[in-house]
């Protein structure tokens, strides 16, 4: 279910679908500097295009 994601052309590479097929290598591999998180899910990314609603992380 692609339902809010911002973009849906792409859904099928983003976190919650590479989770969902169980890619924890390729999660990884894409949240090794994360700079956004994925306002549905929670995921952090590297790159907004993993997720479906990014927002960019703030400093901590």
């Amino acid at each position: 279910m692609n339902e809010g994601c911002q973009n849906a052309q792409r859904h099928t590479v983003h976190f919650c679908k590479l989770l969902q097929r169980g890619e924890m290598e390729e999660i990884d591999r894409l949240s090794v500097q994360p700079t956004v998180r994925c306002v549905k899910c929670g995921a952090e990314a590297d790159l907004a295009s993993s997720v479906c609603q990014p927002m960019p992380l703030t400093k901590r």
